[in-house]
């Protein structure tokens, strides 16, 4: 039983009962002590405990977090020393224990910790990177505490580890996009275009199922669609609705997250009124409707040609004339006849 006990985690995970007589059995006589503490110690010399498993490293933040426990003296000191060893666990494990990280309130004093203690870079090197990126004139936080934030936000909203995770990868590109104008503002250009990516090969890394994968970057890639004009037209409604589908509201909560994080006083666009036309396009125009009036087959019978890129280019202006509402979906007539306009073909 002794030697049973050194090979655990954790002391208070030492702690066994008789099944027979109920009595409870502490074999190191520390467990029940740490555990009416709090405190998290290992049963051998930490370094030990660490090498033989290199994922109780990351158990350890997600205890201390999840139970407000405490580390005992040397054990972070350990931590930070052994925090290469996770290379050579599975991703499936990292992943794992990351995600039940993530899904406690805890979860950005969490991220904080993975990242003082050296973990984060092993599996996550881009968040490192964020540390210290300063954002210009619309912020009051650099990149990573400012994602840190969002992560609250999302969290205090009720986000689901989908939302989460959008949140902590939502500015992953801005370290390396960050260029200063000639006036000296800060810009990132493209950085939605570029996270998405870095988003989908770090969760593919860490074998996240492929549906989680897109779902996340689709928001990434999407989460500055709010903040580019002024006023959110009937038209932005559905080509939002046509693009997001189903993500439509974890889009707005993720960007109401990301607005909440911006310095105080910062405008940014009314989300009530953008949920307000939302549901109203929903039930002027479904889903189904934000299409070609057309098909490929029927723009091919009108003009005579051959399956090809053109037939493509014109199915995509009916669409877009759909969109901007200058096309009612269900107007095949009228797309006929733009279709024999466009094409100059006869009546």
């Amino acid at each position: 039983l002794i030697d049973d006990a050194r090979r655990r985690d954790f002391t208070a995970n030492t702690l066994m009962r008789n099944l027979h007589s109920g009595q409870l059995l502490d074999p190191l006589g520390m467990g029940l002590a740490d555990l009416h503490t709090g405190v998290l110690r290992t049963p051998l010399d930490p370094a030990q405990t660490f090498h033989d498993d290199p994922l109780r490293m990351l158990r350890a933040v997600r205890f201390r977090w999840r139970l407000g426990w405490e580390y005992a003296p040397g054990l972070a000191e350990a931590i930070l020393a052994e925090s290469p060893r996770p290379d050579i666990i599975s991703r499936e494990r990292i992943r794992e224990e990351w995600t039940k990280m993530l899904l406690h309130p805890t979860a950005s004093d969490a991220m904080r910790d993975l990242l003082a203690l050296g973990l984060l870079s092993r599996f996550a090197p881009e968040f490192e990177a964020m540390l210290g990126v300063t954002q210009g004139k619309w912020h009051h936080l650099d990149v990573w505490d400012h994602t840190l934030l969002v992560l609250d936000n999302v969290i205090q909203d009720g986000g689901h580890l989908g939302l989460r995770l959008a949140a902590l990868f939502h500015d992953i590109a801005k370290p390396s996009t960050r260029t200063i104008d000639e006036k000296g503002d800060i810009r990132f250009f493209s950085h939605e275009v570029v996270g998405a990516e870095m988003t989908r090969a770090r969760l593919r890394d860490l074998r996240f199922g492929e549906s989680t994968v897109e779902s996340v970057a689709k928001l990434v890639k999407n989460h500055m669609r709010l903040t580019s004009g002024p006023s959110f037209t009937p038209s932005a409604a559905r080509r939002l609705l046509r693009d997001l589908g189903d993500q439509v509201d974890d889009l707005i909560a993720l960007v109401d997250a990301d607005a909440r994080g911006l310095k105080a006083g910062t405008r940014t666009l009314d989300l009530d009124v953008v949920r307000q036309r939302i549901e109203a396009t929903k039930i002027a125009t479904p889903a189904s409707t934000l299409e070609s009036p057309l098909s490929g087959a029927e723009i091919m019978a009108i003009t005579g040609w051959s399956p090809g890129p053109e037939i493509g280019r014109i199915k995509t202006a009916l669409r877009e004339l759909v969109l901007e509402g200058e096309l009612a979906p269900d107007d095949r007539k009228q797309a006929r006849n733009l279709v024999a306009e466009w094409t100059n073909q006869p009546d």
